[in-house]
């Protein structure tokens, strides 16, 4: 399957079925009735937040190709292996890595000096087609080649990279020489995400299986999550899940729930209120104390086209949104691989692409009033 770009892998179902319902309608309708709805629709409709009332500070603009300043595939007809944009993106250390998976690589971007754009650094080369593969070869008729889909660094260097196909885990030492491949010792259906908590403990997030799996640098299995979440540890090893109301249109309230690692049961349960509902709620990581989560929150009428997005602080006692900040509008960003913490309390990077440029963007948190 191959992804357009700027289509992510998990997609917001009711969005789809919507797309279909105007697609449908619109092919039923004469251009001059099509043209008095889109008219009336637009006046109708919410101001909704513009992509660019939230543009962030630009850290890096990618134009598309394989070149040493470039990621992904300009065209489509050219990609091999599924996706025509990176797939993940991580900040560590002062440090923008770019997983860019369509040319099996990953790419570090430094700043020469604070607040001047990144720029290319080094590349790590992730794996090297056969020389019988032809440039040209439909994605459908090519070799399994390594589908590469997420990457976590930890603060002295190690990179660790998930190949999903191979169903492995790559170790690469901070000069980038791979120092190994961690196998899990479980039986996976893909890898979607990972999340590292040191070198000796990792998570990851198999979506096909709805399952969240905590390993060892062996790849034994230290313990498994019957949960399908964002793979976020707080400083205390406890994780954390979202649960979305059952009726989410007349309700603006969510459950964030903690787990304890390895124990199996819930240890805290809060619940977090917003001025809309929320579509998708993306946990990211915590304070160095672990009393606030950090999160990147869509909210809008479901079954609608989202009206706003933030980048926020909750209270972990009280569920008091204590912090936030306007963020790009992303419906289909229900992946945490394009949003990240940059490792400074209330920092984040964004990722998205167009059909110029891939950007990355970095945003800051306001205490709330």
């Amino acid at each position: 399957m191959r992804f357009k770009r700027n289509t992510f892998i998990s997609m917001v179902p009711a969005l789809f079925v919507l797309i279909c319902l105007i697609a449908v309608s619109g092919l039923a309708a004469s251009p001059a009735s099509a043209q008095q709805h889109n008219q009336q629709r637009q006046a109708n409709a919410p101001a909704a937040q513009p992509e660019w009332q939230a543009p962030g500070a630009t850290m890096a603009a990618l134009k598309f190709g394989p070149g040493a300043d470039q990621v992904g595939c300009v065209d489509e007809k050219t990609a091999l292996y599924d996706f025509i944009s990176p797939t993940s993106v991580f900040y560590k250390n002062g440090a923008l890595f770019i997983l860019d998976a369509p040319n099996f690589r990953l790419n570090k971007y430094t700043a020469k000096a604070p607040g001047k754009p990144f720029t290319f650094d080094s590349a790590i080369k992730l794996y090297k087609k056969p020389a019988s593969d032809p440039a040209e070869t439909a994605a459908e008729n090519a070799p399994a080649a390594p589908l590469f889909t997420d990457l976590a660094v930890l603060d002295n260097g190690t990179i660790f990279v998930a190949s999903s196909r191979e169903k492995l885990i790559y170790r690469y030492d901070a000069s980038g020489a791979l120092t190994g491949k961690i196998s899990p010792r479980i039986k996976l259906d893909g890898i979607t995400r990972i999340w590292a908590d040191s070198e000796k403990k990792l998570l990851i997030e198999d979506p096909f299986a709805g399952k969240i799996f905590v390993i060892n640098h062996a790849g034994e299995l230290i313990y498994e999550l019957d949960l399908n979440f964002q793979p976020v540890l707080l400083p205390s090893g406890e994780t954390v899940r979202v649960e979305y109301p059952e009726t989410p249109d007349s309700s603006r309230e969510i459950n964030v729930k903690i787990f304890k690692i390895p124990a199996k049961f819930e240890s805290a349960s809060i619940k977090a209120v917003f001025h809309m509902p929320v579509q998708n709620f993306i946990a990211l990581g915590s304070d160095a104390s672990g009393s606030s989560l950090y999160a990147y929150v869509v909210l809008g009428p479901f079954n609608d086209a989202p009206a706003e997005a933030w980048f926020v602080s909750i209270d972990l006692s009280s569920g008091a949104v204590t912090a936030k900040t306007p963020a790009p509008i992303s419906p289909e960003m229900s992946c945490m691989r394009y949003v990240r913490m940059t490792g400074v309390e209330g920092s984040f990077i964004f990722a998205r692409s167009n059909e110029d440029e891939y950007l990355v963007t970095k945003h800051s948190l306001v205490a709330s009033r």
